[in-house]
């Protein structure tokens, strides 16, 4: 007669805990943390699920080698007309969201797409690509300026980290 919920215990770290430890992270784990988030979501996309809320917090890097995608919590059915959550209302972590959530618009496997982009600017960089000393002028910051270049940060990398808005 109880209610409860199962999830599988994964041995490791989460990717938040591990870039805490300071600066860009190497590429032989940034590309396949990129990966293997984005095979999850895109699986979750499929099935017509949106995280909303995809942050390294939420991004378990397993013993073996495995990203595993957690916290679904505020996640919504793509094709549900009744979320969990009240029209208008934003949702998400500031600092990932989309520009998207930021306007209380709905949210689409974009969105996530947007917050894993963050994510990859951040591992490759050791800093947020949108910075700022309130939650407003990080949104401020998401919804109408470009980050600083990749490259400002990492001279080793070639051109292809650096895209703006504009050539996406």
């Amino acid at each position: 007669g109880n209610l409860f919920i199962a999830m599988e215990f994964i041995q490791g770290q989460t990717l938040g805990a591990r870039m805490a430890e300071g600066g860009p992270l190497p590429l032989d784990l940034v590309l396949p943390v990129v990966r293997g988030a984005a095979d999850a979501l895109d699986y979750a996309h499929a099935n017509n699920i949106v995280h909303r809320d995809v942050k390294p917090a939420n991004l378990m890097l397993s013993a073996n080698g495995q990203v595993k995608v957690t916290d679904f919590g505020i996640a919504k059915m793509l094709d549900d007309e009744i979320g969990l959550t009240s029209t208008g209302m934003v949702i998400g972590t500031a600092q990932y969201m989309s520009p998207e959530q930021i306007a209380a618009k709905p949210a689409t496997g974009r969105s996530d797409q947007f917050s894993l982009a963050v994510i990859a600017y951040e591992m490759l960089t050791g800093q947020k690509p949108f910075q700022g000393n309130s939650w407003a002028s990080v949104m401020h910051q998401i919804m109408s300026v470009d980050p600083p270049p990749v490259k400002q940060h990492r001279q080793d990398l070639g051109d292809e980290v650096t895209t703006d808005r504009k050539s996406t």
